[in-house]
């Protein structure tokens, strides 16, 4: 059988089991990817129907995912977040509980039959390239109803964003779609091919953009709810977007001043800021984001990884408080490093960030070019160290 054939089998067990549920909670990410991986998981629900809730988090914690399983459902669906720390849910997963994990990023492995691990790297796709956390969820909309998932298609074109260059794999089936219901055309530009989404007018990159201001800058004001019921509605809330997109844009122009001024701090294999309390009150997904466009910036070493550090909230929107004091950590790996990531020569950024969290009680989550993940408030300079060691020792990269 081939991977596409088990994956089509894996599919169509996932549906059988959400069928026989009574009532399910829908976990997704903050980004763009995430809320169209929400929305698009939410319809399915719609669809065989269950009563679903949604529910946006930033980070898989222990914490959080034991205050998940806690909630009154059977079925428990992750969209474009869980992959890389499936032994989170399997450790907090209580009798009768079925878990559907619909995600592209490096997979954890997790052998327990009430975990259906739908994540298509482990069916030879590559997370990175053929398949978005959207993506997964429209493939699994699709084995339940292709009609439905057409109207539908759009939106994991959208969360495709991330992914850089022409779609294709199954990023290209969910374009296909979308072409076929007429929400999206192709067109050519100065650099290459680009996607424009009529659904809500835009091409689909810039509704990546605004997607994810709404879900991230306005994490703690409703912005992915009210993100999710766009998708749904074909809609997006520009107002609200314009004015969390100034926000962020206020507040990037004061870190870049900071990081100007006070410099990155460089070890041997790193390079690493922190915000300074920057950006407090926002999602910690900005961090993130704004790494990605400082990695392109003259100040920094294109040859180490770069690292950014702020504060995280223990207050999650819709579930709760989690004890402690935590920092999330993001790591991005310039254009010089990335090519010597690929080249097997330097660990991927996912593989280095879980090799420093398990040794400090953190968690990491990721890809090979981009990850992140939160370790306690006290334990930053043995992070940096442990990173710095870590990418200097890449055969020592195992498991404490």
């Amino acid at each position: 059988m081939t991977g596409r054939e088990e994956y089509e089998k894996a599919l169509r067990k996932a549906v059988e089991a959400a069928r026989h549920a009574h009532r399910a909670v829908v976990v997704h990410h903050d980004d763009a990817d995430g809320l169209a991986a929400g929305a698009i998981s939410l319809r399915t629900m719609d669809v065989i129907g269950l009563k679903a809730r949604a529910i946006c988090i930033e980070k898989m914690h222990p914490a959080i995912v034991k205050m998940i399983h806690a909630m009154d459902a059977d079925l428990f669906v992750y969209a474009d977040i869980g992959s890389s720390r499936a032994d989170l849910i399997s450790e907090a997963l209580r009798e009768g509980q079925i878990v559907i994990v619909l995600d592209h990023h490096d997979p954890a492995s997790v052998s327990r039959e009430e975990i259906l691990h739908l994540n298509p790297e482990l069916y030879g796709y590559e997370g990175e390239r053929d398949v978005s956390g959207s993506t997964a969820a429209y493939m699994l909309l699709r084995a339940v109803e292709p009609e439905v998932a057409r109207e539908l298609a759009w939106a994991a074109v959208v969360g495709s964003a991330e992914i850089p260059g022409p779609m294709r794999g199954l990023n290209a089936e969910a374009l296909e779609d979308a072409e076929r219901a007429g929400d999206v055309e192709r067109r050519q530009g100065r650099t290459g091919e680009r996607y424009f989404v009529k659904a809500v007018q835009e091409y689909w990159d810039r509704a990546s953009t605004i997607y994810t201001v709404l879900g991230s800058v306005g994490y703690y004001s409703g912005g992915p709810e009210r993100a999710v019921a766009g998708i749904l509605r074909r809609e997006i809330p520009r107002e609200e977007a314009d004015k969390l997109e100034e926000l962020r844009s206020r507040k990037f122009d004061e870190l870049f001043s900071k990081v100007y001024r006070e410099g990155l701090r460089k070890m041997k294999a790193i390079q690493w800021m922190d915000d300074g309390g920057v950006l407090s009150g926002l999602g910690t997904k900005v961090i993130g984001t704004f790494l990605s466009v400082l990695s392109h910036r003259r100040i920094v070493d294109q040859e180490k990884y770069l690292v950014g550090m702020m504060e995280f909230s223990p207050e999650i929107p819709g579930l709760g408080r989690i004890d402690g004091r935590w920092i999330k950590a993001s790591v991005r790996t310039p254009d010089a490093l990335r090519r010597s990531v690929e080249a097997g020569r330097m660990p991927p950024a996912s593989k280095l960030l879980e090799y420093a969290m398990d040794r400090i009680g953190g968690v990491a989550e990721g890809h090979a070019y981009a990850a992140s993940g939160l370790l306690p408030w006290d334990a930053r300079d043995e992070f940096l160290a442990l990173m710095d060691s870590g990418a200097m020792n890449e055969k020592g990269l195992s498991a404490p």
